[in-house]
């Protein structure tokens, strides 16, 4: 079996807007919201799966410039805007290894500026679902 290999290629899309060049760290987690399903009588705590939640998240070197990092995310910030964002582990074309993750997010936080004295002035961004998501291998 293959091992996908060092990741240092991803690809993320924000509302249209390749960033990819500008990420150093890429994370994107799914989950299902636990739903307690223990009554009385029963000995043990046990849950069903609930409704799906994604999230992502990314951290950038900052760039203040026209078409980059803070000119594309904070309008998306302060406006509470809903877009698009696609994600891949690696810029390749999608396929049945290299899946593309995409849908309908928005900001929960914007870190616009942080580091360490010495250090790339970098960028956080945390996002979270607006809508459905799909994972696309064609």
């Amino acid at each position: 079996m293959s091992k996908f290999g060092v990741f240092k290629n991803a690809f993320i899309r924000v509302n249209g807007v390749d960033l990819s060049n500008h990420c150093t760290e890429l994370r994107f987690r799914e989950r299902s919201a636990v739903i307690p399903s223990h009554a009385m009588s029963d000995d043990y705590e046990f849950a069903k799966p609930g409704l799906f939640n994604i999230e992502a998240s990314a951290t950038f070197l900052q760039d203040f410039a026209a078409g980059s990092v803070d000119a594309t995310i904070n309008p998306l910030w302060a406006n509470r805007s809903e877009f698009g964002l696609l994600l891949r582990a690696d810029s390749a074309a999608v396929s049945t290894t290299n899946p593309s993750y995409s849908g309908l997010a928005f900001i929960e936080s914007y870190s616009p500026i942080g580091g360490a004295h010495g250090a790339n002035l970098m960028a956080e961004v945390v996002f979270q679902p607006a809508g459905n998501w799909s994972r696309l291998t064609t």
